[in-house]
């Protein structure tokens, strides 16, 4: 005499419901109530089988890393196979920031927010609020780069990773941009290097003072200096090329290096030295506030960069 089953099978197929694929490695629970009868686990095309499973109405649970748990109901018959398949969705990711301005700490509205993939294709975009503040939803876990620009501020660009489900913080301080022309024409037979050295001189006044400062005794103090040595010898470095550079293009003008020498004689240029003595004192913080060079720097690149375009040298 033969005996007769009273169980069932369940096959089916775990998919991910943004792209369509198959989920390797998702965990299939069948539940009577709060209790687990059987399980398994999907293989490389997401496919699973449970056997054995006795005649009845289950719940049918899936779950994957990076993505939500889903569940089904479904009834088993004897000697029967019910198909049941499932699909996920991934968790998705949150980006929130506030931008503000560096010297001021203002915050700042109507500030671009840009999200890129990591091949800097364009993903979404918003704009800042009235506090300053953004939020982008709804981005699938992975890498991305964060952009804020504005006419007014130095674009910055920040990276940042984030896993299934979680929500990352971008913040910004964007270093506002020093008024200057926005296209700068180098044209010697219009004799418009004047222009360009009374520019110049606006920005080499180059006066620096020698400080001393000492901390005695002293127990979590911040202290903040204004601007950077090194950087303003840079800054001095390319005042010099853009001269030189000047003196090449107007050698054929014949004014005989007039505009470069009154540009140098303009410049007032002192020696910086700034020294911390720091005794017998702990916890002591140093900040250096170079955000003017930053920018000052960035505008004679821009001249530099237009001057040797003119000699095709780029």
């Amino acid at each position: 005499m033969t005996a007769v089953s009273n169980t069932g099978s369940i096959i089916g197929t775990v998919i991910d419901q943004r792209t369509g694929k198959p989920i390797q490695g998702a965990t299939v629970f069948i539940l009577k109530g709060k209790d687990v009868v059987a399980m398994s686990y999907t293989d490389a095309k997401g496919n699973f089988i449970i056997n054995g499973i006795p005649a009845g109405t289950y719940t049918i649970l899936a779950t994957a890393d990076g993505f939500k748990s889903e569940t089904q109901q479904g009834t088993i018959l004897v000697n029967t196979t019910e198909e049941i398949n499932i699909t996920l969705i991934p968790k998705l990711t949150t980006i929130t920031g506030v931008v503000c301005d560096i010297k001021t700490g203002e915050r700042l509205s109507n500030i671009l927010i840009e999200v890129l993939n990591i091949h800097k294709k364009l993903i979404t975009n918003t704009l800042t609020d009235h506090n300053g503040e953004y939020t982008v939803c709804e981005l699938p876990a992975g890498s991305f780069n964060v952009k804020a620009s504005s006419k007014d501020f130095l674009t910055e660009l920040k990276t940042i990773a984030l896993l299934p489900g979680e929500i990352g913080v971008v913040d910004f301080a964007l270093v506002r941009r020093h008024l200057f022309p926005p296209e700068i024409i180098i044209d010697p037979q219009q004799n418009n290097m004047a222009f360009l050295f009374k520019t110049l001189a606006l920005s080499s006044q180059i006066s620096f003072k020698s400080t001393e400062t000492w901390i005695r005794n002293s127990h979590n103090i911040e202290v903040q200096l204004s601007g950077n040595q090194i950087a303003n010898y840079l800054q001095l470095s390319l005042h010099l090329a853009i001269a030189l550079i000047v003196d090449m293009i107007t050698d054929n003008t014949n004014n005989d290096g007039a505009f470069t020498q009154e540009f140098i004689e303009q410049l007032s240029i002192k020696t910086t030295e700034q020294i911390i003595i720091i005794d017998n004192s702990k916890d002591i913080t140093i900040i250096v506030d170079d955000t003017d060079l930053t920018a000052n720097l960035q505008i004679l690149l821009q001249i530099l960069l237009a001057l040797l375009v003119q000699i095709d040298i780029l």
